[in-house]
């Protein structure tokens, strides 16, 4: 059983059991009158007898006292002290809530601040690099300023007046001499295929009229891999170097020939092509160049014609 309400009022005590009872809720009366009829007229609550404990109401099953209580707070014999949504009291859930308020004001201006130091920290981090940074190149560039300026006046003249022919001399040795290391250096394999690729596409670009393709690399035909890398338009018909011979006079043959890719092995190198086509009045013209090429990933690009 579970208590619900007391009341050193019997009568009170009696209603209350009498309207629980109407709403089919069992309940028990405990510290009742003994017999009927004995109602105490002179009742008065500021003489209580505390001899005995008070008349309360029990309600005898548990599941019943939820719907008890609130018909007791339906009455007004009961307050309500807790919010609808929560098992606290509503006084804590109140004083909590300002709280939360008061303390998300002060986390968000926390946030603002905190955004704000870091902001004017990375702009002074930023601007302390680019300093430094800068410093030893205008350090570098002065320096050699003021050396060409005070070499300047006792070098030049006298290389000019007197030895303009060894100088120039000396200047080519010295390229013969950076030509001779470089190639040294490296060493010709066989063209890549892309690159083949690459070039090829480029000249028939530059030759929209061309129907027919006489393609050699590296002084033999084209494997059946590079043709498939070639990825030829299908108004382009390929054929073999020795094939276009007889057809090099005609408006729309090309022959290409691609050899001697020089590297060192780091993607960056020379590969010679010559291009043989028809000029506006039909006769033949042969053209050879030594292109500087690199890789960059899987593609290939022309850096620049050496020769």
């Amino acid at each position: 059983m579970r208590q619900v309400f007391s009341s050193p009022r019997l009568e009170n005590v009696e209603r209350v059991a009498q309207h629980l009872r109407e709403h089919a809720i069992e309940v028990r009366i405990t510290n009742g009158r003994s017999y009927k009829g004995s109602r105490r007229s002179d009742f008065s609550y500021r003489e209580q007898d505390t001899s005995g404990a008070m008349p309360a109401v029990w309600v005898v099953k548990s599941d019943d006292q939820p719907r008890a209580r609130e018909l007791l707070r339906e009455i007004g014999l009961l307050d309500s002290a807790r919010s609808p949504t929560s098992y606290l009291p509503t006084s804590i859930l109140q004083g909590n809530d300002a709280g939360g308020r008061a303390d998300a004001a002060r986390r968000r201006a926390f946030r603002v601040r905190a955004a704000l130091f870091v902001g004017i920290a990375l702009a002074l981090g930023l601007s302390m690099f680019a300093w430094w940074k800068q410093a030893p190149v205008d350090a570098a560039a002065r320096s050699a300023s003021d050396s060409t300026s005070d070499s300047a006046p006792t070098i030049v003249p006298i290389e000019v007046r007197n030895a303009g022919r060894s100088v120039l001399a000396q200047r080519g040795a010295e390229r013969t001499d950076i030509t001779s290391t470089t190639q040294a250096r490296t060493y010709v394999i066989p063209t890549p295929k892309a690159l083949a690729a690459t070039l090829v596409k480029a000249e028939l670009a530059a030759h929209e009229r061309v129907r027919r393709l006489c393609l050699e690399v590296d002084g033999r035909p084209p494997s059946a891999e590079q043709i498939e890398v070639l990825a030829l338009p299908a108004h382009v018909a390929l054929r073999p170097s020795s094939d276009c011979v007889q057809e090099q006079a005609a408006n729309d043959a090309l022959r290409i020939a691609v050899r001697e890719y020089r590297t060192d092995g780091s993607g960056q190198g020379t590969v010679r092509i010559d291009i043989g086509d028809s000029k506006q009045d039909g006769s033949p013209r042969t053209e050879r160049r030594a292109l500087e090429v690199r890789r960059d990933d899987e593609h290939w690009r022309v850096l620049r014609v050496v020769q």
